[in-house]
């Protein structure tokens, strides 16, 4: 089933149906409890029965659900889990299959139900894509929340996401401090209402920290390492009292505190001063004689 399909399911319903297949492997578990304690009480011949007629029809494994996926397929999944037709579902240990599928570069977490007599499912999340990787061994991937580089973006990704561009010797499958905090920035900016098309991520030892390209500015744009809030807040008044100089701008440099700097073509000007000048013109009393 994908995971399209679970969402126009009812919560409830589901609620429901998740109710009863625990209560039924409760249920199937105190049976099969019960029945070794009983076959303890009558001997070894008995209890080495009962687990001959568990490891039998039709408590082998018949039906793999994979639920959950969008980029993986699921065959992928159910190769990657090990399980086979025909386990005695008494033998598949839970853990050890979430341990296998959590091992794909694309699965985020991963949850396991069995189901007797007879089925196993498996309730995989994927990792969210956040950028582009633009460079170095993992170049054209998408990475995730946790820095993880972990799928070939597709074309709808390159276009959409922002690129990162990173310093970090990223490879497909591995997970970076600093690429996750890139993608923390993303959210920052996002959250801010800027739409970022790049970011360029120095070596942290650098001090400029981070710079950021917005859609439809030509302006590179550094932010600083985080917290980035401030920084984002300095940007973001800029464009809203400014949009023709910062949409006029080269560089706009918003780490320090009480000013935006914008440099262009016809210099440097501190947006924060420029604008407090502008405010003090308009408040300074006219020399016209005519007024008054």
């Amino acid at each position: 089933m994908s995971e399209r399909a679970t969402r126009r399911e009812d919560p409830r319903v589901r609620a429901r149906r998740r109710r009863r297949r625990a209560a039924h492997t409760a249920l199937w578990l105190a049976v099969g409890l019960a029945a070794l304690v009983a076959g303890a009480s009558r001997g070894p011949a008995a209890t080495r029965e009962i687990s001959r007629r568990l490891r039998n029809e039709p408590f082998l494994l018949e039906a793999l659900q994979v639920l959950g996926t969008r980029r993986l397929d699921a065959q992928a999944v159910a190769a990657a889990s090990g399980l086979r037709h025909g386990t005695p579902l008494v033998d598949v240990d839970p853990e050890r299959v979430e341990e296998r599928v959590a091992g794909l570069p694309s699965v985020a977490s991963v949850r396991s139900l069995r189901i007797p007599p007879d089925r196993f499912v498996l309730d995989v999340v994927e990792r969210t894509p956040r950028a582009v990787l633009a460079a170095g061994p993992a170049a054209g991937f998408v990475v995730c929340d946790r820095g993880v580089a972990f799928a070939r973006a597709r074309p709808a990704e390159r276009a959409g996401l922002p690129s990162l561009r990173t310093q970090a010797r990223l490879k497909p499958g591995e997970a970076h401090a600093d690429v996750a905090a890139a993608v923390d920035l993303i959210a920052a900016l996002t959250a801010h209402g800027l739409v970022p098309a790049e970011i360029e991520l120095p070596a942290r030892e650098r001090s400029e920290g981070p710079r950021v390209r917005l859609r439809g500015l030509r302006a590179g744009i550094d932010v600083g390492w985080e917290p980035w809030d401030a920084a984002l807040g300095r940007l973001v008044q800029l464009l809203a009292t400014r949009p023709e100089l910062a949409l006029a701008a080269q560089e706009i440099d918003v780490r320090f505190a009480g000013q935006a700097v914008v440099r262009g073509d016809g210099g440097t000007v501190s947006g924060e001063a420029e604008q407090a000048a502008a405010a003090r013109r308009r408040a300074a009393p006219s020399n016209d004689p005519r007024s008054g």
